[in-house]
C-alpha cells in the first residue's frame, strides 16, 4: 500500500509540475445558459437564446468556455414550457417561437459564440 501511495505521489507531482502539461492548458469551464422558469423576455434584448447571445463577450472575458443552453425543442405546452415535454423535435422555432427563442436567434448565437471560441451544449431530450 504505501508503495502503491508513493507512486501516486510521484506521477501526481510529475504532473502537476510540467510545465508542458498543466500549466499550458486552460481548464474548461461551463455555465447553464438558463434556469427553470426563466423569463420570456429580457427588457431591451428579447428572449432567452437572444440574451445568452448578447453576453456573449462577457461570457468569454468571465472564462467560460461552454455554455450549456436551454431545450430547444418546441413542446406540447408551446412557449409556457421549459422543454421538456417535446411535442416536435426538430421545430426549434422555425414555425413560431419556442420559449427560449426561435430559428433566426440560434443562428445568431452560433455565430457569436463560434467568433468568441465558446461551444455550445444542447440540453436534449429524448
Amino acid at each position: 500500500m504505501k508503495k502503491l501511495s508513493l507512486i501516486t505521489l510521484t506521477l501526481l507531482g510529475f504532473f502537476a509540475f510540467s510545465t508542458n502539461t498543466v500549466k499550458s492548458q486552460t481548464p474548461d469551464f461551463m455555465l447553464q445558459g438558463w434556469n427553470w422558469d426563466y423569463p420570456f423576455f429580457y427588457a431591451g434584448i428579447g428572449n432567452q437564446i437572444d440574451y445568452l447571445a448578447a453576453e456573449g463577450e462577457n461570457l468569454k472575458n468571465a472564462g467560460f468556455t461552454y455554455v450549456w443552453l436551454p431545450p430547444l425543442a418546441k413542446s406540447i405546452s408551446g412557449s409556457t414550457s421549459m422543454g421538456y415535454n417535446v411535442r416536435d423535435y426538430y421545430d426549434i422555432g422555425d414555425f413560431g417561437p419556442a420559449r427560449w427563442g426561435d430559428r433566426e436567434g440560434f443562428e445568431n448565437i452560433k455565430t457569436v459564440y463560434n467568433s468568441l471560441g465558446i461551444n455550445m451544449v444542447a440540453d436534449m431530450i429524448f
